[in-house]
C-alpha cells in the first residue's frame, strides 16, 4: 500500500504557518519590541514531518541558547542582570538618548551611554524587562495565536478531513 501524503492538510497547515509567521513579524514592530529588526529578520517556520505526523515549527535567532523569540514573548524575570553591552547596543538601535538625573538629555558620549545602560540593565536585574508589560513579556505568541488560531484550525481540520475521505474512498475501491 503507498504512502499517504495527506497534501491538503500539508498545505492547510503551511498556510497557517506562515500566516503565523508574518503576524509575528507585524507584532514586533508595532509592539516596539525590535531594534535593530534582526529577530524580525530571523523569524521563520518550517513545515516537518511526514504522512500523518506533519508540524510546522517557528523559529528564531538564538542569544546565548535561547531563542530571541521566546525572550521577546516571557520577558527576562528580576534577579539576574542583562550585560551592559547589550543594552548600550539596544539604545544605539532604539535611538535612546542618556538622560540626567533630572531628565534633561545628555550628550550621547560613550561614558553617559555605558552609565546610562549600567542603570537600565539595574533596574531589569531589580524589576524584570518591559515595564509597559507589567516587568514580564510582550506575550505575543499568545496574543498572535488566538488571533488567527480559528481560522487557521478550522481550515487545517477541513483540509484533514477532505485527505481522509480521499484516502478512505481509494481504500474501499481496491
Amino acid at each position: 500500500m503507498a504512502k499517504f501524503a495527506f497534501t491538503r492538510t500539508k498545505t492547510a497547515m503551511r498556510e497557517y504557518g506562515d500566516d503565523l509567521v508574518r503576524r509575528i513579524k507585524r507584532q514586533l514592530k508595532i509592539d516596539k519590541t525590535h531594534a535593530t529588526g534582526r529577530t524580525e529578520r530571523s523569524v521563520a517556520g518550517q513545515l516537518t514531518g511526514e504522512g500523518p505526523i506533519i508540524a510546522y515549527v517557528i523559529s528564531s535567532r538564538h542569544k546565548k541558547g535561547v531563542p530571541v523569540l521566546n525572550a521577546i514573548d516571557t520577558g527576562r524575570k528580576a534577579g539576574k542582570q542583562p550585560p551592559v553591552d547589550q543594552i548600550a547596543m539596544w539604545m544605539k538601535a532604539k535611538g535612546i538618548q542618556p538622560r540626567s538625573k533630572s531628565g534633561r538629555f545628555k550628550r550621547s558620549t560613550g561614558s553617559n551611554l555605558r552609565r546610562a545602560a549600567y542603570a537600565i540593565a539595574m533596574a531589569i536585574g531589580r524589576e524584570g524587562t518591559i515595564k509597559r508589560y507589567g516587568h514580564r513579556g510582550s506575550n505575543i505568541l499568545d496574543f498572535v495565536t488566538k488571533e488567527a488560531e480559528p481560522k487557521g484550525i478550522t481550515n487545517i481540520l477541513n483540509a484533514y478531513s477532505l485527505d481522509i475521505d480521499e484516502q478512505v474512498t481509494k481504500a474501499a475501491k481496491q
